[in-house]
């Protein structure tokens, strides 16, 4: 945070006015400026979401199924059978779970919320690009002026 904090003390916030036609731009080219700063001084975690894990399993899920991992590796039987019961009721509850976590979603009508769950979920994203919006190539080369000057 330090950082940004300096990157944004540092910046003379005048340049984008008076680059700027109106206030409109001078906002968009200060908003993509801000956003620059972000992506150079905040550092990014990058979270592996893979595709053949079902939303309901959770670390729980995941811990009773190395347990029953051991068990079978192990040939004990009794602790195999005890372990494939547990298996199946956490993985119960945790289907359980999920689905009231979602039936809620549709109670409070949030069906964005809903569709970022899902793009999560299956990896997609929506991509951004310059110049896919009105005039967006000409802001893409304001911000790129803006940011060379400074």
């Amino acid at each position: 945070m330090d950082k940004l904090r300096a990157c944004v003390q540092c910046t003379d916030w005048t340049v984008f006015a008076e680059s700027a036609e109106n206030v409109n731009e001078a906002a968009d080219v200060a908003s993509d400026y801000i956003n620059f700063c972000v992506e150079q001084c905040i550092p990014k975690n990058t979270i592996k979401i893979y595709s053949n894990n079902k939303p309901w399993m959770t670390k729980g899920v995941k811990s009773v199924l190395n347990k029953k991992k051991i068990a079978f590796k192990t040939k004990n039987k009794e602790e195999l059978k005890t372990e494939q019961r547990e298996v199946k009721k956490v993985i119960m509850k945790g289907k359980e779970e999920y689905k009231n976590k979602i039936e809620k979603l549709f109670e409070k009508n949030d069906i964005r919320q809903e569709w970022e769950r899902r793009n999560l979920m299956s990896a997609c994203k929506r991509m951004k690009a310059c110049g896919t919006a009105e005039g967006g190539r000409e802001l893409c080369k304001r911000v790129e002026q803006v940011l060379r000057s400074v």
